[in-house]
């Protein structure tokens, strides 16, 4: 019975923490239109988000200063297996800032 249980909560918890993590470059920056933050990145993609996200300030800081140093980020988006390269996301959860 332990057994079946801690299985089951294992299958429940591991889409709790699915998210997938892609390394890109921004291309472009656009804020405006109701507030929102478009994100074009080199090599394909795209990523919105909105000023009503709790992280927008700190996701747009993050980026703004990683664009004008020309470094790159690592976004890291809720659902898992995203095609980096190829999607316009809506999901994203933050933002690494790259050496």
């Amino acid at each position: 019975m332990n057994k079946v249980l801690i299985c089951v909560l294992m299958i429940l918890t591991s889409e709790v923490f699915a998210a997938t993590e892609c390394r890109k470059t921004t291309n472009k920056i656009y804020v405006g239109d109701d507030a929102a933050l478009w994100l074009v990145f080199s090599g394909g993609g795209s990523a919105y988000i909105n000023e009503t996200d709790k992280n927008f300030k700190n996701i747009y800081s993050l980026v703004l200063a990683a664009h004008m140093a020309q470094k790159s980020i690592t976004v890291r988006y809720s659902a898992d297996n995203v095609q980096c390269s190829s999607e316009s996301r809506n999901d994203i959860r933050g933002v690494w800032l790259e050496k």
